[in-house]
């Protein structure tokens, strides 16, 4: 499930990096009785991994870099999926109580809400997909991090590999269905989160893949650091009608 905000038509200004600022913001609208502690601290563990099983976009919308400032002139557009129900419930219903927000040292009017699921389809499908935060692929050995371009076989291993740890971390035993058939328009991106720099890249797939495979993808991104806001995707095209359903829209103003 997704929720979709829409900030208002005045100008917004954040750093540059702001992926650790709008993954705080969401931290801070769940309660802390317990849940954001646990999802924080703990997460859904596989081995001596942690999962949160949530995903994060870019800030979509006009804007402007300025040094190390991104200005938007129009306003903009945040993207926020989960496996959860739960979770995207808790950001929902805070949404609705508060019209202002404050996302760093910048307080935003918050235009519209949204609510979104993906149609249910059968069998496998082929469909073209678009990063709208860039997806980062990699491995770590002996401390040293290797990266991994999107045409490559290790890229899409990595993705398969996060697929069946993310499933594992959700209790489900099925096995990812899926296969990259082409990668295009890929812009290699240098993002900072915290004091790391990542190596990341957006860019355009056509992939093949079934329902339960795709709404994990859909709902907690594309291989790793997915809560850092890493890996989300939307669709471009497909063989099918299993385009996302609008289940509400809520005009805030």
């Amino acid at each position: 499930m997704r929720l979709i905000i829409q900030f208002d038509s005045s100008t917004l200004t954040f750093p540059v990096n702001y992926h650790y600022l709008v993954q705080g913001w969401i931290y801070s609208m769940l309660p802390e009785d317990g849940y954001c502690q646990f999802l924080h601290n703990e997460g859904y563990q596989v081995g001596n991994q942690k999962f949160k099983l949530f995903v994060f976009s870019d800030l979509l919308g006009q804007y402007e870099i300025h040094g190390r400032s991104i200005t938007f002139p129009q306003g903009c557009q945040l993207e926020i999926g989960s496996q959860f129900e739960e979770f995207i419930e808790y950001l929902y219903q805070f949404l609705l109580q508060n019209n202002r927000i404050l996302l760093g040292t910048q307080q935003a009017v918050i235009k519209s809400i949204k609510l979104e699921d993906l149609l249910y389809f059968s069998g496998k499908r082929e469909m073209v997909i678009k990063t709208i935060s860039p997806v980062t692929a990699y491995r770590t050995m002996d401390k040293r991090v290797e990266y991994f371009s999107p045409e490559s076989d290790e890229f899409y291993q990595a993705c398969v590999n996060n697929l069946k740890k993310k499933f594992a971390a959700c209790n489900l035993k099925i096995s990812p269905d899926f296969s990259i058939k082409e990668v295009w328009s890929a812009k290699k991106r240098l993002i900072r989160f915290k004091q790391t720099f990542y190596v990341s890249y957006s860019c355009v797939f056509t992939i093949e893949t079934d329902y339960p495979t795709f709404e994990m993808i859909w709902n907690t991104g594309l291989s790793a650091k997915s809560s850092a806001g890493f890996g989300m995707i939307t669709v471009v095209r497909n063989q099918g009608q299993n385009r996302p359903r609008k289940i509400v829209d809520l005009d805030k103003n």
